[in-house]
């Protein structure tokens, strides 16, 4: 089975990425970090929204960009689960560079108020003005 995207998904726009969960080995990215374009890490074990982050995703995340960074590739380091405004500096920090802040954006209640704080501090930690 190849693992290179096929030409149809290629012509659409998609790219490759591989999604590794909270007890996923790193080692699996040493087989196709030359062919990805995209890593996606889970910080919870996926079952609903609005859970917490789980805090041992941190050192994960510094080394998944470290071998990122090693490859010379770009590769873009998205994590998934429980970033909210309170934890994206310390995210960012350790080497992500896309969020996905579900719950912490799109609470009915505070949506208005979140949103800009969660893009702000994102920016700043990765040095990105506007």
């Amino acid at each position: 089975m190849s693992t290179a995207p096929s030409d149809s998904s290629a012509e659409h726009g998609c790219r490759p990425g591989i999604v590794l969960n909270p007890a996923s080995p790193l080692n699996w990215l040493d087989h196709v970090l030359d062919r990805i374009d995209m890593v996606l890490l889970m910080s919870v074990n996926r079952v609903f929204g609005g859970q917490s982050f789980i805090p041992s995703a941190l050192p994960k995340i510094a080394r998944v960009r470290e071998m990122i960074d090693r490859s010379g590739r770009e590769i873009r380091l998205e994590v998934d689960g429980g970033v909210k405004v309170d934890n994206i500096e310390a995210v960012a920090a350790a080497g992500a560079d896309t969020f996905v802040a579900g719950s912490a954006i799109f609470d009915r209640r505070t949506t208005a108020r979140r949103s800009p704080r969660c893009t702000r501090k994102s920016r700043k930690r990765s040095g990105v003005s506007g």
